[in-house]
């Protein structure tokens, strides 16, 4: 069901998003045990394919959000899987989220 007054994504939407080949999960760099750490975790699962649920990533400035989700696009179109990158913006017009 869809709310009145939402947008519905009936196709993939590009992106003006550059991804940084030198963003890997081999040059993260986060403290052990820390939940930068476990994200990449998760993220290198996901990426292989080992897992099926959307990765959802929040975290303060300059804590690798980014670099864990460039990671995990790179790795996982290296697997042969598809990947998208969505911004919750978009996905909930409303604004709710």
């Amino acid at each position: 069901m869809v709310r009145p007054g939402t947008a519905v994504l009936t196709a993939q939407q590009p992106l003006a998003l550059r991804l940084r080949a030198d963003q890997t999960f081999d040059s993260f760099i986060g403290a052990a045990g820390s939940a930068a750490a476990r994200g990449r975790s998760l993220a290198q699962a996901l990426a292989s394919g080992r897992e099926r649920t959307p990765l959802y990533l929040w975290g303060p400035p300059a804590s690798g959000k980014t670099h864990l989700l460039t990671a995990a696009l790179a790795a996982a179109t290296g697997h042969g899987l598809r990947a998208a990158y969505l911004p919750l913006r978009d996905l909930d017009p409303a604004g709710v989220a």
